[in-house]
């Protein structure tokens, strides 16, 4: 669960995990030995969603059919986590002094170039205003003191207390051996955890507006306004909300984009965010100071007009579909090494016709639900399946059979008339907080 008494040790124990461990006592080591495994990427992260705060460790590497020795590398890399999790640098009870203290200056330096990004820096001074929950807001002032004051020893005992008490998933996501995976990971010794941490973070809904207003020596001005949102991940209301946002300010076609700031003239960045986790969708904008208040009119207006119903016509879902199943396709292509202008003429043909006919109604309605998943494998899987034709006998979890199963029948009025009730009737309400940053220029 997310908590300011461990933030801190559990960031720099992620940064700690990447940079050396007893087989590999310095990054150079590691960073040699992740070169001779095939120019293996190992990275950590740490995030928030909703009440919970995720510890990431990632690796990335070739797939077995590339390599002149099959089955070798899976292997190497999983022996590589093993070492990772298990045999980090520790001396006295506590991370290598030496090492810790860089990976901490690096931490300072990371979050202090975040702040000095003018968008980064609007969207917590919007958390601090729409948040109740003191973890959700997250002041800058207040971590940056908390990783200071971690030591070697703290940060190696939050980092042992994850290991031991966290909830820990693995994801796979590529051509694998099933079988050797699951006896590699038996052999981690990793015991059940107790409970499970609640993700949905839920905010009673607010009638009071809170407002702010920051100056600062910036280029331009950014506008956000932040709105109650009673959807939750996996809920019947998860998917409607994913569409309104892309008719609302996702895509460059968006109502955000091409009414504000194409057709007004009144931004120049401008988007929205949905974070169904946290029950909160944000909309934000660079502008020119002096047309805040136009722009902040304009920007809500678009929210109200899709409150009209069936305001948003069967093309402009369409190409609502069509962004997000292009926007999974390029994110499968990054992680893939696949470049669009190399895929061969057939797999062009194949992508093209996605989109055509009574063949894209099936996608947009069926397939396509699977790509709006959070989870990157799914959409990993609906390309593939759909390429080759074929069926699978995998399939989603039980909390979305029933989401599935209610709209894979849906006609497309039925499907308007559903995001209209999630928006009139219990979803978006006035928005509950604002927050303007002033440029002093």
């Amino acid at each position: 669960p997310l908590s300011l008494d461990t933030i801190a040790g559990r960031m720099l124990s992620a940064s700690m995990l990447e940079t050396a461990n007893q087989m590999y006592p310095t990054s150079q080591d590691l960073r040699i030995h992740l070169a001779s495994l095939y120019g293996t990427d190992m990275s950590t992260n740490c995030f928030r969603r909703g009440q919970s705060h995720i510890v990431e460790l990632t690796f990335t590497y070739v797939r077995d059919e590339f390599l002149s020795r099959k089955n070798v590398l899976t292997s190497q890399v999983l022996e590589l986590v093993k070492e990772t999790l298990f045999s980090p640098v520790v001396v006295d009870n506590g991370f290598d002094s030496a090492l810790f203290e860089i990976e901490k200056k690096q931490l300072l330096a990371s979050l202090a170039a975040d702040m000095d990004d003018s968008f980064y820096f609007s969207h917590k001074e919007l958390d601090k205003l729409f948040f109740r929950d003191e973890c959700l807001q997250l002041e800058y002032s207040d971590l940056r003191n908390r990783i200071l004051a971690e030591t070697p020893q703290s940060s190696y005992s939050c980092f042992q207390e994850f290991l031991d008490k966290d909830r820990i998933d693995f994801f796979f996501l590529g051509d694998f051996n099933e079988v050797e995976i699951q006896n590699v990971l038996e052999s981690f010794g990793f015991k059940g955890r107790e409970g499970d941490v609640k993700i949905q973070y839920c905010q009673p809904y607010s009638n009071i507006l809170q407002e702010g207003m920051v100056r600062k020596n910036v280029g331009q001005s950014i506008l956000e306004l932040g709105y109650h949102c009673s959807a939750e991940y996996g809920d019947e209301q998860h998917l409607p909300m994913i569409v309104i946002n892309g008719l609302l300010g996702e895509f460059a076609h968006s109502k955000l984009f091409t009414n504000v700031r194409e057709n007004a003239g009144l931004a120049y960045t401008i988007s929205s965010q949905l974070d169904l986790f946290s029950g909160f969708l944000r909309m934000y904008a660079g502008i020119d100071r002096e047309n805040r208040n136009q722009a902040r009119k304009m920007m809500n207006n678009q929210l109200l007009d899709l409150k009209k119903e069936l305001s948003f016509k069967k093309n402009d879902l369409d190409l609502v579909f069509k962004s997000m199943y292009r926007e999974k396709l390029y994110e499968l292509f990054l992680i893939s090494g696949i470049k669009m202008n190399e895929l061969g003429d057939d797999v062009k043909e194949q992508l093209k016709s996605t989109f055509k006919g009574k063949q894209f109604k099936l996608l947009s309605l069926v397939k396509l639900h699977y790509s709006l998943r959070e989870e990157l494998f799914s959409t990993f899987w609906v390309y593939e399946k759909f390429l080759n034709n074929e069926e699978s006998h995998l399939l989603p979890d039980k909390r979305w059979l029933s989401v599935f199963e209610k709209y894979n029948e849906l006609d497309l009025f039925t499907y308007l008339r559903y995001i209209y009730k999630v928006l009139t009737g219990f979803g978006l309400r006035k928005f509950e907080a604002v927050n303007v940053l002033i440029s002093e220029q």
